[in-house]
């Protein structure tokens, strides 16, 4: 059962639009199982899970995915998405929602980034994807479907603090001030119309950090 703060906080989104119209897949991201969370020991991940299953089920997105490395993920997530497939790269990712599989440019993200005054949504997204999981602060943005990598490949990628897990070992949500914490840069989070989601972009404003992603040649 949810508490009431996190019931409204979730009901800011509008399931009333039909999400299967703004997002061709919902991708969870290092969701493991009971022996990962007995063995953390994770704070609050089951909590998390129904959170995210409950929110996320009514939607009826039409690809449901998950990444999880060598492990599985939750039996939660199996016996709540019966379709639910494991993808663990791009090109994983590409087949699943039937897309070319495009490598990356780093030139021509540079410019692209340059004619639109260092801020980009690289144009046309391929396809939309809407991400949940853990760690915010870590996998959740740098792991290799994570969040950079999937802007570097041309995705749309969007999500809400609901949608996101701490690092394990704490037990404190990620809240709207972690969206806009300037600290996950190259990455900004901007808000949408849908109330209480965000989409994900790239900056490069030349911070080392900003240089570790634009500087690299080869495909993500």
């Amino acid at each position: 059962m949810l508490s009431i703060d996190k019931q409204q906080h979730i009901g800011m989104f509008n399931h009333s639009r039909n999400a299967n119209n703004i997002f061709d897949a919902v991708l969870f991201i290092d969701c493991w199982g009971e022996n990962w969370i007995h063995s953390a020991p994770c704070l609050n991940c089951r909590e998390f899970y129904g959170r995210i299953v409950d929110f996320i089920k009514p939607l009826n997105i039409p690809k449901v995915l998950y990444s999880t490395g060598h492990s599985d993920i939750h039996p939660i997530f199996k016996e709540s998405f019966k379709t639910i497939q494991k993808v663990e790269t791009v090109e994983d990712l590409s087949k699943q929602l039937q897309c070319e599989d495009t490598a990356v440019d780093t030139d021509q993200v540079k410019e692209m980034i340059s004619n639109k005054s260092k801020l980009s949504y690289f144009g046309q997204s391929r396809s939309n994807i809407l991400v949940s999981g853990q760690a915010f602060n870590g996998c959740f943005h740098h792991n290799d479907l994570g969040v950079v990598n999937l802007l570097l490949n041309f995705f749309g990628v969007f999500s809400a603090p609901f949608l996101a897990n701490n690092f394990h070992t704490s037990d404190k949500d990620i809240t709207e001030e972690d969206f806009n914490n300037p600290s996950f840069d190259p990455v900004r989070w901007v808000p949408q119309r849908m109330k209480g989601i965000y989409r994900a972009l790239l900056i490069d404003n030349g911070s080392p950090n900003s240089q570790k992603i634009f500087g690299k040649t080869n495909k993500i």
